[in-house]
């Protein structure tokens, strides 16, 4: 190949991925302040074992963590550890709660990678995947992650696992919602 058709090859390259970029920056502009539509789950999941939905367990700010299925549960959770720590660091703000929300290829394998992980947490099986049907706009693994305000509005998207920068942002959200709400 020629140094012309590289060049070419890589400008290409570089302004499909601009492109990209730009399409998923504007879908982002339009979700946030877009009301999210949490389906009335009536059952949980917690260590394997189904539980009633906990009225305790949306608070005033909220962060939705959905998993679609994929071909690899266990490579898929991955995550959950930090998550895990992230809601340990959170854990003396008790307005702040966590829905994980699964939609699992193999209930089976998800509650044993869940029971390996020692994720004690209540979690939602989503097998008809409410969730993504009410909300169509959750097509994108950046909006996976969500935090909602008291209305349940999207302030912020994106998964901040192994994203310092994206994680302190989202800390930085969730006080100044929760000082917006003190001062109401």
């Amino acid at each position: 190949m020629n140094r012309f058709t590289m060049i070419l090859l890589c400008l290409c390259c570089l302004f499909a991925c601009k492109n990209d970029a730009q399409k998923l920056a504007k879908q982002m502009q339009h979700v946030i302040g877009r009301q999210v539509d949490i389906p009335d789950y009536s059952n949980m999941r917690q260590s394997g074992e189904s539980i009633p939905f906990p009225d305790s367990l949306l608070k005033e700010v909220n962060i939705i963590i959905y998993t679609p299925p994929l071909f690899c549960t266990s490579c898929n959770l991955d995550g959950l550890i930090e998550w895990k720590s992230f809601m340990q660091e959170l854990k003396t703000c008790s307005q702040v709660g966590f829905l994980f929300i699964f939609k699992p290829r193999k209930e089976k394998e998800l509650t044993a990678t869940l029971q390996e992980l020692d994720f004690n947490y209540p979690v939602v099986y989503d097998s008809n995947n409410e969730f993504v049907k009410r909300n169509d706009f959750i097509n994108h693994p950046i909006f996976y992650s969500i935090l909602l305000d008291k209305n349940n509005r999207i302030r912020l998207t994106g998964n901040p696992v192994g994203n310092e920068t994206l994680w302190n942002l989202y800390k930085q959200q969730i006080k100044m919602l929760l000082s917006e709400e003190s001062e109401e």
